[in-house]
């Protein structure tokens, strides 16, 4: 059994759609870094009421609104053309793979990113030297972008012309970028008529309907599973810091501690506040913190050591979108089962111990850019018992991504040994 499920997991890796998405995710990884950096430093210094902020009173000496506009705008811009560069980065990949114009196919795969992106097309006419309204939204799915890209490199490869002398090589490369940017103009047109059928609003309320959590385990379990689910196929909303106040069930339970002076007997115990954002996600969705922790114990693959040094910063205030991205854990079929599956472990062992008045809940106001792991020590009001519970739940996470962690290490050297071995055939 343990050698099939090894021999599937090589299988799917040795994809090659697979490892034009790990090599674009790698590709995104400085610009995904620099903007987390800053956004953790804008969260934590330069946002009013931050935790950082209230310490030293940073208010009082620098003008923090300023500050923190120019830094929340430049991370707005780096997060908005990272869907643009995903398009470049698989579209080059692919083709160059299969020995075409890589250059010209990564340009093409940018320039059909922002036809899409085009909101101004098919809504009227542009005047001279306007240009159409570009939506670049920082919520994006990555592994779509690349399978955009992806397509895109094939278009070069079904497309482009077998023994291209120099004269004609301008006009020979002129068919796939025709073909692939007037297909970015039909599907362009087929969003248009989707916006005016509200379909696109439709599918974004379902989406965001699967994430929102009710007042009662079950929702705020499934809750944390689609959230999960999602970031490992490649949505981007997790790259933001999770605000430890996102439930509409926050105020009535400080209301409730704040006039009964005690937290037992809040009307929604068992909420995404009380249960996620204590104990579910450790450094961002998944228990993400943990898995880094873990790779720095036991891996032996030095990128990957040197990827999580370099993001252990801002994946200790809930930025975690370097990580997912330079591992990379996002479609990483290694990393799926904890990935989705510990936050929901975690909740559930948060559940029983409030279940039997163990700890009180997480009531109070949380000040943003708060570390992951003092998340629930705050947010309890200093609970000692709330941060222990904290360290033993990480220290678990730990333990179980070690076996994930040997098993990737196993399945790349796997990978390594079968490349090393395909060039020596080529060679010989």
């Amino acid at each position: 059994m343990q050698t099939f499920i090894i021999q599937s997991l090589f299988w799917f890796k040795r994809r090659r759609f697979v490892g034009i998405v790990n090599r674009t995710f790698r590709s995104l990884f400085p610009f995904i870094l620099l903007a987390s950096i800053i956004r953790v430093i804008n969260f934590s210094l330069f946002t009013e009421y931050s935790y950082v902020s209230q310490i030293f009173s940073i208010s009082s000496w620098l003008s923090v609104p300023l500050a923190g506009r120019i830094m929340g705008n430049f991370v707005g811009l780096i997060e908005g053309i990272t869907g643009l560069l995903t398009t470049y980065f698989a579209a080059k990949y692919t083709a160059e793979f299969y020995v075409k114009d890589s250059e010209m196919a990564g340009i093409t795969g940018l320039i059909f990113s922002l036809i899409l992106d085009s909101r101004e097309i098919f809504s009227g006419i542009l005047n001279d030297g306007d240009l159409t309204h570009v939506n670049l939204p920082t919520t994006i799915n990555l592994v779509l972008a690349v399978f955009i890209g992806y397509f895109i490199g094939l278009i070069f490869k079904w497309t482009s012309v077998k023994d291209i002398t120099a004269q004609d090589y301008p006009s020979k490369r002129i068919r796939p970028v025709t073909i692939s940017l007037f297909l970015a103009v039909f599907i362009n047109a087929l969003l248009y008529l989707a916006s005016i059928a509200n379909i696109n609003s439709t599918i974004s309320s379902f989406l965001t309907n699967l994430t929102t959590a009710g007042g009662h385990t079950l929702s705020s379990l499934s809750s944390a599973f689609f959230l999960s689910l999602f970031t490992w196929t490649g949505m981007t909303s997790s790259f933001s810091m999770l605000s430890p106040v996102d439930d509409t069930y926050f105020s009535s339970n400080l209301s409730y501690a704040l006039q009964n002076h005690t937290t037992s007997g809040i009307p929604y115990p068992y909420t995404t506040t009380t249960l996620y954002q204590g104990f579910g996600a450790f450094g961002g969705v998944g228990s993400i913190l943990a898995l880094l922790f873990a790779i720095l114990w036991v891996s032996k693959n030095q990128r990957d050591i040197r990827i999580s040094l370099f993001s252990l910063f801002p994946t200790l205030f809930n930025s975690s979108g370097a990580f997912l991205l330079g591992v990379p854990v996002m479609f990483n079929v290694v990393y799926f089962l904890p990935f989705v599956t510990l936050p929901l472990v975690n909740m559930v062992i948060a559940r029983i111990i409030l279940a039997f008045h163990l700890m009180p809940a997480l009531v109070y106001p949380v000040p943003s850019g708060t570390p992951s792991p003092l998340i629930a020590f705050v947010g309890t009001g200093g609970s000692l018992r709330a941060l222990a519970l904290g360290c033993l739940i990480f220290a678990l996470n730990v333990l179980i991504y070690i076996p994930f962690v040997k098993l990737d290490n196993r399945l790349r050297e796997k990978m390594e040994r079968s490349e090393e071995s395909e060039v020596g055939h080529e060679k010989s």
